[in-house]
């Protein structure tokens, strides 16, 4: 019987786990552990600030049977991404709206419309879509086949991210979603989600300005910010 053993390794497959060669001649994952570390296992570090380390030593000598357990806050990130633009001059502005949503829904992780004045005194747009390096190609091949643009440009960029998290508050005038902005594992801002405000505004008649500072001071308080 090949180590790992298939039951072992078809568990594993898809997860991101990292297999090293070994001559060990005992198994070292069985099926049920590869089983637990593919339902709760992440296989990336994030940056993260220490706060515990705790170590944890079995009876095998063959081979090192030791486990370490950090415990930490994440904090802001650093990650890479390529940013995809392309200047467009010939294309109407409702279906640069609609190209936009189209990328969105295709996994741009942003986009991002600026107003420019082209060649010839033409006024135009530079469109800019943030893009997750695995969706380069599919990005720019729909912006290829859904505008005008006969080619785009490609910029590997750097960008620093803060952790970020969703509560549901509760309010007087209903329920609504707010994103939480956390630094060294701590929330320092809220910004409520637009569209449970504008849900609660229509419903409720009051001003959309005056339910998002509800649903606001409802999360900070929540979480102790005021």
């Amino acid at each position: 019987m090949p180590l790992p053993a298939p039951a072992s390794l078809r568990v594993l497959e898809g997860t991101g786990a990292l297999l090293q060669p070994s001559d060990e001649p005992r198994e070292l994952v069985t099926p049920t552990g590869a089983a637990i570390l593919a339902a709760v296992a992440i296989f990336e570090r994030p940056a993260m600030s220490l706060r515990r380390v705790g170590y944890g030593i079995g009876a095998n000598q063959s081979p090192a049977n030791s486990l370490a357990v950090w415990i930490g806050e994440e904090v802001a990130s650093e990650s890479g991404v390529t940013v995809v633009e392309t200047n467009l001059d010939d294309m109407a502005p409702n279906l640069i709206a609609a190209l936009c949503e189209d990328l969105m829904a295709a996994g741009a992780l942003d986009v991002a419309v600026v107003p420019a004045l082209m060649k010839k005194g033409r006024p135009g747009h530079v469109l800019s879509v943030m893009s997750p390096p695995e969706l380069v190609g599919h990005l720019s091949e729909h912006l290829l086949r859904r505008s005008t643009t006969l080619g785009v440009r490609m910029t590997p960029v750097q960008r620093v991210i803060a952790a970020r998290r969703v509560i549901q508050v509760e309010t007087a005038l209903g329920s609504a979603r707010v994103k939480v902005k956390e630094l060294g594992g701590q929330p320092i801002d809220v910004a409520p989600e637009y569209e449970d405000c504008r849900r609660i505004s229509r419903e409720s008649g009051r001003d959309l300005r005056e339910v998002m500072r509800l649903v606001a001071d409802a999360a900070r308080r929540e979480l102790g910010l005021e």
